[in-house]
């Protein structure tokens, strides 16, 4: 949520200052279209600098199935505005339809262009590094439908975060081989 902070106080100002639909629209594509593109280019470039592959979790469960319920939200969502903007005299959420469209064609995007896996300075997963140095603790949870399940508790921004990974029953031994070589707990 807080990687589009930029793009959601963009939007806000569009919401309060814009005086129509169509400058709405112009206005978040002129405004979210770079904002998206810059996104795309420093998460690939961050991805890039993160070391070499050392396990290649690309087997294991995607986000997609995420991305398909938030895609039917958002055609509610989109169904609402529509009529809401169309038959009512309110001029609402165009510009919000927009950036919440723009979010999900970037998961999609990440998600088919990136590979989660164990690299070299971290674990790669939800387009973000977690640094193995800011790793606390990490524990196996249990295994289901061909997972096991390993849940991770790090430090980031000064604030505690835990991640779930799941790990295919084949990687589970070299996975965990290599959380006892690289976190110090």
């Amino acid at each position: 949520m807080f990687d589009f902070i930029i793009a959601y106080m963009a939007v806000s100002v569009i919401t309060i200052t814009s005086r129509s639909i169509q400058e709405d629209v112009i206005l978040s594509l002129l405004v979210l279209l770079p904002t998206v593109w810059i996104k795309i280019v420093y998460t690939r470039t961050k991805y890039k600098k993160v070391g070499e592959q050392l396990i290649n979790l690309d087997k294991t469960p995607s986000v997609l199935p995420g991305i398909r319920a938030s895609s039917v939200i958002f055609a509610l969502f989109a169904f609402f505005i529509v009529i809401v903007s169309y038959y009512g005299k309110f001029r609402i959420g165009i510009s919000w339809l927009i950036l919440l469209a723009l979010q999900l064609l970037y998961g999609q995007f990440m998600e088919n262009t990136l590979n989660k896996g164990l690299m070299k300075n971290g674990i790669w997963t939800g387009n973000r590094l977690i640094n193995w140095g800011a790793i606390q603790s990490y524990k196996w949870m249990g295994t289901k439908e061909g997972y096991s399940t390993l849940k991770i508790e790090y430090i980031e921004y000064y604030s505690f975060h835990t991640t779930v990974l799941k790990v295919t029953i084949e990687q589970k031994e070299e996975v965990d081989g290599l959380f006892k070589k690289m976190v110090k707990v």
